[in-house]
């Protein structure tokens, strides 16, 4: 909250923050269509949208600006993503021997939170099915 609040006053900009179901009580299906409405109307406000999100957050905001593609709706004036996690499926060769080495990043940790959020294994490789 913090840092939206100091990014707001030094940007002199609007932020908004969606509230929406969390994983593990809820999946990517809970949100998605909400979110995606939600940005295409501050799409259409003056000055557009930027969407932003770091880690599972830039996976959603990535999957929000390929939603508002794809549907033909107003697209976000910038995209900022901050490490997004962006691969459920964790096809990357170097994921498994870079978690070995980071003390933040668990692939344990991944894999459950990629099967909370996307409900179904079958879902990982979705892109409307941001991690989270």
């Amino acid at each position: 909250m913090r840092y939206a609040t100091r990014l707001a006053t030094t940007l002199g900009a609007r932020v908004v923050m969606p509230d929406y179901p969390l994983a593990p009580e809820h999946s990517w299906r809970d949100s998605h269509e909400a979110l995606v409405e939600h940005a295409a109307r501050w799409a259409k406000e003056p000055g557009g949208i930027v969407v932003a999100g770091d880690s599972a957050g830039g996976g959603i905001a990535l999957a929000l600006a390929v939603a508002l593609r794809d549907r033909g709706l107003p697209q976000p004036t910038h995209l900022v993503l901050h490490a997004p996690r962006v691969d459920l499926t964790e096809s990357t060769p170097d994921t498994a021997v870079v978690a070995l080495q980071d003390p933040w990043l668990k692939i344990t940790k991944l894999r459950a939170y990629a099967e909370w959020w996307a409900g179904s294994p079958d879902d990982w490789p979705v892109p409307r099915c941001p991690p989270r």
